[in-house]
């Protein structure tokens, strides 16, 4: 899982599994993604 996928599963209120959050989170931390697409995964976590 992508943090694009990520983030449309969370708009339609489907939680992540720990597995999904990880990935996305390794994502993330490695900088992979644009620090805009990371600021929007955890605005839609809050």
């Amino acid at each position: 899982m992508n943090i694009k996928q990520a983030l449309n599963q969370l708009v339609n209120r489907i939680d992540l599994s720990t597995d999904e959050m990880i990935a996305v989170m390794r994502e993330i931390m490695t900088g992979v993604q644009h620090q805009r697409r990371s600021v929007a995964f955890w605005l839609r976590c809050a």
